[in-house]
């Protein structure tokens, strides 16, 4: 699914008003004590490090690197927020939807549903491999095609 700047507009004026990501993270960060914070923003940074040491030395199959230690900061672990409430109020159109850089396909388990068929591709072989994880055992396994993108065979 590809929509226009219009369409988009339209759909997310549909859905019900979302705290921006400044206030969410706020929120999560006045309910955590600050020792943990703290510790948890050291492993982040270490984390971060790492990813940034793996794509300096390798730019061509980082990806795939990152993926198989887990070296995976972007990835929340769920959903994201704004697919999930999309889908929860039913402000996401039916049909067909591509998701390029689908990772670990939360996002594309999310939206599969018997009126919307979902493609997911990642350039990460291990990445597909989780996604395919994932989809693994759920009935909207028939609604979900995950493939991995091979950019060298495009060229």
């Amino acid at each position: 699914m590809i929509l226009g700047a219009g369409k988009f507009r339209s759909v997310l004026s549909r859905a019900a008003p979302l705290q921006t990501h400044r206030a969410l993270t706020l929120k999560l960060r006045m309910n955590q004590n600050s020792t943990e914070h703290k510790a948890s923003k050291f492993n982040h940074q270490s984390r971060v490090h790492e990813f940034q040491k793996v794509m300096g030395t390798d730019h061509s199959g980082g990806w795939d690197i990152c993926w198989e230690h887990g070296l995976t900061p972007w990835d929340l672990g769920q959903p994201t927020p704004l697919i999930s409430h999309l889908c929860a109020t039913g402000a996401l159109p039916n049909g067909r939807v591509l998701v390029p850089g689908c990772g670990s396909g939360y996002d594309v388990v999310q939206m599969a549903c018997a009126e919307r068929y979902v493609v997911g591709l990642d350039i990460s072989d291990n990445a597909i491999q989780k996604a395919i994880e994932n989809v693994k055992g759920g009935y909207i396994i028939q609604r979900v095609c995950l493939r991995f993108l091979d950019f060298a065979r495009l060229t």
